[in-house]
């Protein structure tokens, strides 16, 4: 059983996609970023920088679907975050597709493509 990928946003993350040859986003730019800036710190006695912070995104029902409210940078994250979970449901991409059947994973993978495209496309629109 092998154990869930790191987000993105994240160090792991970073370095997943660059072992992997993947294109690094943002979240995982500045993840890498931040964690450069906190060893130089240690390195020349200064103060660490404050990771930036972002407002939780709000999750709630409304007429049977699931609405979220989000920032541009965490519509980012969740994107980044579903095209990660879809490349990890790909046959014999990773392991982490666990019990699912080829099938199965082959479906869900391109559901989450889909998704992930959406929030993208929408993102983008946004950012004019």
């Amino acid at each position: 059983m092998s154990r869930p990928l790191a987000p993105c946003g994240t160090l792991a993350a970073f370095r997943r996609h660059k072992r992997l040859g993947q294109p690094v986003d943002k979240a995982c730019e500045d993840a890498a970023l931040h964690e450069s800036r906190v060893k130089k710190a240690a390195r020349t006695g200064r103060p660490a920088p404050v990771a930036p912070t972002v407002d939780e995104a709000t999750v709630e029902v409304v007429d049977g679907r699931i609405v979220i409210t989000a920032s541009l940078e965490q519509a980012r994250l969740i994107a980044a975050s579903v095209m990660d979970r879809a490349l990890a449901l790909e046959p014999n991409r990773y392991s982490a597709a666990g019990s699912l059947s080829t099938v199965e994973a082959s479906t869900a993978a391109a559901a989450l493509r889909t998704l992930h495209r959406r929030i993208s496309q929408t993102v983008r629109a946004t950012d004019g």
